[in-house]
C-alpha cells in the first residue's frame, strides 16, 4: 500500500492487552515510515506528530451505516456482539452491553473495564485490511485478531 502526502489513515496501537486504531493525515514518506499528524488533538496540546513504520498503517475505514443524522440499517447489535467503538478519534474493540435507546448502546473495550454511551454512527463492525481491501470480521470473534495485525497472532 502506498500513501501520499495527505492520505487519511488509521494506525495500529497496542496497549494494556488491547488495541486500537487512531486516524491521522500523512505529511511525508520514505517509503518504509510516514511521518503523520494525528487527528486527535486536545484543545491545550499542540498537534501530535509521530513517524510509523508502514505496517502499522491501513487506509481510512468509514463505519458501515453512515452518518449519525442518517437512518442506519446496521443498528441490530445485541449483547455481546463485537465491534468497534468511536471515542476522541480512535476506534477501540468493544462487546455492545445492552441498547439503551433507538440509536444508542452502552458498550465495553475489550480488555478494560470501560464503559462507554455510544451512537449507532460510532460503531462499526470490525474489519481488516488485506491486499489493498476491507473485509469485514464476524461480530463473534472477539479474541481473533486482524491478519493485517503487527503483532503475532497467540494461540
Amino acid at each position: 500500500m502506498r500513501l501520499s502526502k495527505g492520505s487519511s489513515v488509521e494506525v495500529y496501537k497496542w496497549k494494556e492487552g488491547s488495541y486500537s486504531w487512531s486516524t491521522a493525515g500523512v505529511l511525508s514518506d520514505n517509503g518504509h515510515t510516514y511521518c503523520l499528524r494525528y487527528d486527535r488533538r486536545p484543545p491545550d496540546k499542540p498537534l501530535a506528530m509521530e513517524r510509523v513504520p508502514r505496517n502499522s498503517l491501513r487506509a481510512s475505514s468509514l463505519p458501515i451505516g453512515g452518518p449519525c443524522w442518517a437512518e442506519n440499517p446496521f443498528s441490530d447489535w445485541a449483547p455481546g456482539d463485537v465491534m468497534e467503538a468511536f471515542e476522541d478519534y480512535t476506534w477501540y474493540p468493544a462487546v455492545v452491553v445492552s441498547a439503551m435507546a433507538v440509536g444508542r448502546f452502552h458498550v465495553r473495550l475489550v480488555g478494560s473495564s470501560r464503559c462507554l454511551n455510544v451512537r449507532t454512527c460510532e460503531l462499526r463492525l470490525r474489519r481488516q485490511w488485506k491486499d489493498n481491501t476491507w473485509s469485514v470480521i464476524p461480530k463473534d470473534s472477539v479474541n481473533r485478531r486482524p491478519s493485517n495485525h503487527p503483532l503475532p497472532v497467540e494461540g
